[in-house]
């Protein structure tokens, strides 16, 4: 029996089924606007926070339409800039030179490594530095010398660009690495003597700018960035002491710095032990043919090496700031030879050090000494070289006027060797003037040499000074500097420096002027001298 279709039953659960099916899509709908809208920017807003946390600042995530998360993805992204930006100026700090803006050591060791690692091609590390900056600071300021760093990195930057690692690595000095074949390239287009040695205008200055630079090759002067580096400095260290624009490494140069590094402990040793002696060398008296002055000469009696030469040792102390013991040292090496030099009426000259001149220590600790041997200052001479005088002339003149007070004579050693003012020379305490053996040279020989040689006697005797000619060697430079009116000589002609017996049995025992009787010639001078 068929029974009709009732279409009302049937819509009923349709339309209940239509809105279940509409309700999932609601619910689907939602879910995918919560995705699109919260749940996918905010898996987005973990992740970029978990990069950020890593040190990956480079995050910039996307924005959202809604207003708070939106809001809240504008702030990371902030955050991260900001991150990214002190980031920068991190590595700016770490790795760049402030002032002149180049690379520092830092960098420069980085990427030196960085470079031997993966080098096809042979490397050079070229170091250099401003030999005189310390001097131009010290008369002219710290903001002058800033701006000669300036001008020099720019200067370099000329030089150096395409695959090239450019540092001011400390102080005054620079750094620059490259292929080798691009520095020979770069140096015969751009001298390298224009860079390191030349003049420089700044604020009204005309200063003269004076650099020495060593060169390191890779791979046969070291396999990693220390020992290019440190090698390449040593070049440049003994380019400066030997006065030469640039010298590259060698295998000797490393054991002369060891050696130097040797010597200088051996030479503080010395000063505990009192391991010097002094050597005389006489002052013939041109007015009375007699000597009654010696200069003293130390020498550094070593255990192995035997007796060394103040050119063996003195720079080394002057650079290691150890002069200032040797200095007192002599001092009172000096003073217990006083008694003899009275009973004598003999005057011994000591030198000083560039040094010692700017050393008020020194004249407190001479001042000690003076305090109970008063008289002593009547029979020393201190002798300084007129470049040390100049070096800090208002600091010298205070120094060498506590001296003068004292009694102690002062002489200007080595003159006609250095740039010094007349000005300030009539300003220092100054007695004698010791003229310099390059101007007694071939002054004989030559008319303008002779010349030179008479108007600087007569300029020290125009100032009330001594006169003393150093270095006179032969017969005829006796002659000339007796008849332009020298009032001392002082050479290997009349005697080279001697042991202290020596002296004594010479010039101590007996009677001074019958060594040197009037009348006699010059040669026989010279033998019974001798």
């Amino acid at each position: 029996m068929a029974y009709p279709l009732d279409l009302n039953a049937i819509s009923i659960p349709l339309q209940g089924l239509w809105l279940a099916v509409l309700g999932v899509c609601l619910v689907a709908w939602v879910f995918h606007c919560v995705r699109k809208l919260v749940l996918e920017p905010l898996r987005e807003l973990t992740v970029g926070t978990q990069k950020i946390s890593q040190g990956n600042f480079d995050v910039q995530l996307g924005n959202s339409r809604l207003r708070a998360v939106n809001a809240l993805i504008h702030a990371i992204n902030q955050m991260a800039l900001r991150l990214q930006e002190r980031e920068l100026q991190a590595r700016r700090t770490a790795y760049q030179d402030q002032l002149t803006q180049l690379n520092n050591r830092i960098y420069l060791t980085l990427a030196l490594a960085d470079r031997t690692s993966r080098a096809r091609e042979p490397l050079s590390v070229l170091t250099w530095s401003i030999d005189n900056l310390d001097t131009i600071q010290e008369v002219l300021g710290h903001e002058v010398a800033d701006q000669i760093l300036i001008r020099v990195a720019t200067k370099a930057r000329r030089l150096c660009r395409d695959n090239v690692v450019l540092a001011r690595i400390e102080g005054p000095v620079f750094c620059v690495v490259m292929p080798r074949r691009l520095l020979a390239l770069k140096l015969a287009q751009y001298p390298l003597k224009r860079l390191l040695q030349s003049d420089l205008r700044l604020k009204n200055y005309k200063l003269d700018i004076q650099g020495y630079a060593g060169i390191a090759h890779y791979p046969e002067h070291g396999q990693c960035a220390d020992s290019l580096l440190r090698r390449a400095e040593i070049a440049r260290q003994l380019a400066r002491k030997t006065r030469q624009i640039s010298l590259e490494f060698e295998p000797r140069f490393e054991q002369r710095a060891a050696n130097r590094l040797q010597l200088i402990a051996q030479l503080r040793d010395a000063i505990a032990h009192e391991q010097f002696c002094f050597y005389f060398q006489p002052k013939l008296n041109l007015r009375t043919n007699s000597i009654n002055q010696a200069e003293l000469l130390l020498r550094w009696n070593h255990p192995t090496k035997g007796l060394i030469a103040p050119g063996g040792f003195i720079e080394l102390a002057e650079q290691t700031g150890l002069i200032k013991d040797i200095t007192r040292l002599v001092f009172r090496k000096a003073y217990d030879m006083i008694d003899l030099c009275m009973q004598q009426n003999l005057r011994l000259s000591i030198n000083l050090s560039a040094m010692d001149v700017e050393d008020l220590a020194l004249v407190q600790f001479v001042a000690r000494l003076h305090k109970n041997q008063p008289e002593a200052a009547k029979h020393l001479v201190l002798e300084i070289t007129e470049s040390a005088a100049m070096r800090d002339p208002e600091q010298a003149l205070e120094v060498l006027g506590r001296f003068s007070g004292m009694g102690f004579q002062i002489a200007i050693d080595d003159f006609g060797t250095g740039y010094s003012s007349l000005a300030y020379l009539k300003r220092f305490p100054v007695t004698e003037l010791k003229i310099d053996r390059s101007l007694v040279q071939g002054a004989d020989l030559d008319t303008d040499g002779q010349i030179i040689l008479e108007s600087t006697i007569e300029m020290g005797h125009i100032m009330g000074l001594l006169v003393t000619t150093e270095g006179v060697e032969t017969d005829a430079e006796f002659e000339l500097v007796s008849k332009l009116g020298a009032d001392y000589l002082q050479g290997f002609w009349l005697s080279r420096p001697m042991p202290f017996e020596e002296f004594r049995l010479k010039h101590l025992v007996g009677n001074h002027t019958a060594l040197l009787q009037p009348h006699t010639s010059p040669l026989e001078i010279n033998q019974k001298v001798l």
